[in-house]
């Protein structure tokens, strides 16, 4: 080419070169903020979550009796075992609850520390099948009345996502 030709094509590249630019930073912006849309709403989901296993450990269906429980999250063991079996068998009661725990589904395992074991225990489930579900887990203590034992507890609440 000669000096003249390139000499003419050089604002032409310069456009080009500057579209590209921008078009790459545009994208890194839009990415970004969809980036913190999305922290942000999770962030607001798990805080929903850690509310919801608050009330299910107070619920007065599952919490522990007397005043070594006050200000703490206790799960009664016999009054969570109950729940769950009388929940399971009665699909008038698992819609009755639906407006206080929603399309989720709650577990709660018991961990023995002493054996190395731990046991699940569904207490609650209306997640809606074959969805996406993002999980959140807090610790409780586990009171087992029968014996008095203290043991320690995750409660864990699966919801359905998109």
């Amino acid at each position: 080419m000669r000096r003249g030709q390139l000499q003419t094509l050089e604002p032409v590249i310069i456009v080009i070169v500057l579209t590209v630019l921008l078009l790459a930073g545009g994208a890194y912006f839009l990415r970004a903020s969809q980036d913190d849309e999305s922290r942000r709403a999770a962030s607001v989901s798990a805080r929903d979550d850690l509310a919801l296993l608050e009330r299910l450990s107070s619920l007065p269906e599952l919490a522990c009796s007397g005043p070594a429980s006050a200000n703490r999250m206790c799960v009664d063991l016999a009054k969570a075992e109950a729940f769950a079996g009388i929940i399971a068998g009665d699909e008038t009661l698992r819609v009755a609850y639906f407006p206080i725990l929603g399309a989720t589904n709650l577990t709660l395992r018991v961990l023995d520390i002493d054996e190395g074991s731990s046991r699940a225990m569904a207490l609650y489930d209306a997640s809606r099948n074959g969805t996406r579900t993002r999980a959140t887990r807090t610790y409780v203590t586990v009171l087992d009345p029968a014996t008095g034992d203290v043991r320690f507890g995750m409660l864990e609440i699966r919801r359905s996502i998109g």
